[in-house]
């Protein structure tokens, strides 16, 4: 017999659809922001990617100051600056991004004094876009960014356990997915709890098993570049998914009574989720299992910089212990 969940726990479906849908909302307004602009971007797309290679493209977004990080943490603007174990976060990630070897573009989107701190290189070419506060206004700024043929993903600045290894290989998997428009990576609750039993987090429970969303999205801009009339969402419906996605209320408005109800008794299936956004959205999407907790572990609370340090501290002690391994094994001496 299945454990039945109340009204309450039915609102954490919303890590995996408003995730998806706050990359739906970037791309199209993308496409629907400048439609000469688009054109050109497509246009640029075909002479980029004749070879058939999929240029990679890291858009790094600014994650703000929640409530609670604001009475926390008052000696940064902005939660981007957070120092944890002595360097930013959205350095530690920008730094993880340049060091993969599949990431072809990066794109930031912060506030200026975020733009200050942060030493941006060229290799590979980054572009920095202010942000405006509001999410129409930097995509207008930034709509000649991304091309057609391009694969986006969508980064925030609170992962700083993400490593360069743990991205490419993510990246290489959705790469399989040539006819998806959105690949949504979804991390177990065993894994997560495995390497990081002390973080609390929101579960989505799903046929498949009990899941939280990794902070990593992907997304193909083909569809809403080339046939922006077919894409049948607007951007404010979208929004309300985002912002709704832990009110248990807006979560039965967006899934519908039937899924809802198949939520709650614990019948609901990722797959079905997935079809529902097409039929709503006119959106393929594909939500992936992906057992990587550092791409599911941000700063959601305030408490969670402590056991970010103690992780950070034990990958660098991991680390010191191996190399003088490494060393004697070079001079034959293991």
């Amino acid at each position: 017999m299945r454990k039945r969940l109340s009204l309450r726990q039915c609102a954490s479906v919303g890590v995996t659809a408003a995730a998806m849908a706050a990359s739906i909302v970037f791309v199209w307004m993308l496409a629907q922001a400048s439609a000469a602009d688009a054109v050109q971007s497509v246009n640029s797309g075909r002479q980029h990617n004749e070879n058939g290679d999929t240029r990679v493209v890291a858009v790094l977004f600014s994650v703000g100051k929640t409530k609670d990080a604001r009475k926390e943490f008052k000696d940064v603007p902005n939660l981007d600056l957070l120092e944890v174990n002595g360097v930013p976060m959205i350095t530690r990630v920008y730094n993880v991004l340049r060091q993969s070897k599949h990431v072809q573009k990066i794109v930031v989107v912060a506030a200026p004094e975020t733009e200050e701190k942060l030493e941006i290189g060229d290799c590979p070419p980054t572009s920095f876009l202010i942000d405006k506060g509001d999410a129409a206004k930097n995509v207008q700024f930034g709509i000649g960014e991304v091309s057609k043929g391009d694969l986006i993903m969508f980064i925030p600045s609170d992962l700083p356990l993400v490593t360069a290894d743990g991205l490419d290989r993510l990246i290489e998997r959705v790469l399989e997915e040539k006819r998806v428009d959105l690949v949504f990576p979804m991390v177990s609750r065993v894994s997560c709890e495995r390497k990081y039993p002390e973080e609390r987090r929101t579960y989505a429970s799903f046929q498949e098993g009990q899941f939280t969303g990794a902070h990593v999205e992907f997304v193909r801009p083909d569809l809403f570049l080339e046939h922006v009339d077919k894409v049948k969402a607007s951007k404010d419906n979208l929004y309300n998914v985002y912002h709704m996605r832990r009110n248990a209320i807006g979560m039965v408005r967006f899934l519908g009574l039937r899924l809802t109800l198949r939520y709650i008794f614990g019948s609901l299936s990722t797959h079905e989720v997935e079809q529902h956004i097409f039929d709503t959205y006119h959106v393929t999407a594909k939500a992936i299992e992906w057992n990587d907790p550092d791409l599911a572990t941000d700063l959601s609370e305030p408490d969670d910089i402590r056991m970010i340090q103690r992780a950070l501290e034990q990958r660098e002690a991991a680390k010191s212990r191996k190399a003088p391994e490494i060393s004697r094994a070079g001079h034959g001496q293991i």
